[in-house]
């Protein structure tokens, strides 16, 4: 399929479990004739959230909003979807994958968006995961992040920075290229 003719389109939902639901997109998507780009799904508690990134000729994008209209009536306020375009990044960014560790305190996560939002790096995926350690249960957060980096920018000074900021904050970081 030539890449001009693609159309994109974003799906999220959050409901109580149900696994139905989420066997009803996959075939929605594939009887649509869709490709997925990117999907997650995950339970929180007693609920499931997830996302879809969708392409397909604009027909098939249109096939497939029909039919999640239809699950729209079984599952009201659950489905959430709009056209989008494809992200496009320039050729001048370089994406390097951040890894932070360290206990589980109320302001971790904030301070570390705030660090890449001061030095106006773009974060394009965020995971973060809590957990306890086996030996002394102690509360611990776990955060990785795909960030883009301006090649015109010295890297050295922005790991630097980063290295410090982990360092007044009492974090453990890892800080590389994306090789994929």
């Amino acid at each position: 399929m030539p890449q001009k003719s693609l159309q994109y389109l974003t799906l999220s939902f959050l409901c109580e479990q149900d696994v139905a639901l989420m066997q009803a997109l996959a075939e929605a998507v594939g009887q649509s004739q869709c490709d997925i780009i990117t999907t997650r799904f995950s339970y929180l508690g007693h609920h499931q959230a997830g996302f879809m990134h969708i392409s397909g000729t604009w027909i098939s994008i249109a096939k497939l909003e029909n039919q999640l209209k239809i699950l729209n009536q079984a599952h009201p306020n659950t489905l959430h979807y709009q056209r989008t375009e494809k992200a496009e990044y320039p050729n001048t960014l370089a994406p390097y994958i951040v890894q932070v560790v360290g206990t589980n305190r109320t302001d971790t996560l904030a301070n570390v968006v705030a660090f890449f939002n001061d030095q106006e790096l773009l974060m394009i995926d965020l995971v973060v995961h809590p957990y306890h350690t086996p030996h002394t249960h102690t509360s611990m957060l776990s955060i990785q992040s795909t960030v883009l980096i301006p090649t015109n920018l010295h890297l050295a000074q922005i790991r630097e920075a980063f290295i410090l900021f982990c360092e007044e904050h009492n974090l453990d970081a890892m800080f590389e290229p994306d090789r994929n």
